[in-house]
């Protein structure tokens, strides 16, 4: 299995939202908050503008398998705000991509801009299930990882 990760502009976000499926679209509702706002109002899914949002596709071998998407606040925080299965073809893997993206892209990502926790929440038993698989893994970069309640929080690493 290969994982990969690629961060994506709105344009790109906006077609991979556009091509979603029924079977995937519940669970993209639950995981992208502001983005279903539109779903709800018989649109189609709208990528949020860049300075509100960054999107993140993590490919598992040749399938799109899941979306993220990070809000760089203005403090020592990065929110891992959106996330979601966007295919049927697999599952189970959200927890081994997460791990990836954490260690490849946003520790690096968070070192450089010297932010110093990640953190997200998790609206839904699964998520909460993901996350707890998370905190059981070695990520790179990451100090310290905590699971409270639904909230999850990842003491990043000062760069070397």
């Amino acid at each position: 299995m290969r994982i990969t990760t690629h961060k994506i502009m709105q344009a790109e976000a906006n077609s991979l939202m556009e091509q979603l499926s029924d079977q995937v679209l519940d669970n993209f509702k639950l995981g992208f908050h502001d983005e279903r706002e539109n779903i709800l109002m018989n649109k189609k899914p709208i990528a949020l503008p860049q300075k509100e949002r960054s999107y993140f596709l993590i490919k598992v071998d040749t399938i799109d398998y899941l979306l993220v998407g990070i809000n760089l606040n203005p403090n020592k925080i990065l929110n891992l705000s959106s996330y979601a299965r966007i295919t049927t073809k697999l599952n189970g893997k959200a927890s081994i991509c997460l791990k990836h993206l954490i260690g490849q892209e946003l520790v690096p990502l968070c070192q450089s801009l010297g932010k110093e926790k990640i953190v997200s929440y998790a609206y839904t038993q699964r998520s909460t299930r993901v996350f707890e698989k998370l905190t059981e893994l070695q990520i790179n970069g990451v100090k310290d990882i905590t699971l409270d309640g639904n909230t999850l929080s990842m003491t990043i690493e000062r760069a070397k």
